[in-house]
C-alpha cells in the first residue's frame, strides 16, 4: 500500500493518536496528506471526546484487522 493512498495516511494517523500523536503532529511523515486526512485530523482534534472516539472506531478496527491478517 503506498503512503499516499487514503487508506494507509488514515491508518498512519490512528496508530500515531493512539501513541499519543496529537493534533497536526499526526500528519508529521506524510509528504502529501489527502484532503479526507487533514479532515480526519480535525476531527480528531475536535473536543468532544464522543466524536473523536466515533471516528477513531472504525480506523482502529481496520487496524487490527489489518495485524491480524500477517498472522503475527
Amino acid at each position: 500500500m503506498s503512503p499516499s493512498a487514503g487508506d494507509f495516511q488514515r491508518g498512519f494517523m490512528t496508530a500515531g493518536y493512539v501513541l499519543g500523536r496529537r493534533s497536526n503532529a499526526l500528519l508529521y511523515g506524510l509528504e502529501e496528506p489527502l484532503p479526507r486526512s487533514e479532515s480526519f485530523v480535525r476531527v480528531l482534534n475536535h473536543p468532544e471526546r464522543e466524536l473523536r472516539a466515533a471516528a477513531l472506531a472504525p480506523e482502529i478496527a481496520s487496524l487490527l484487522r489489518s495485524v491480524e491478517g500477517l498472522g503475527l
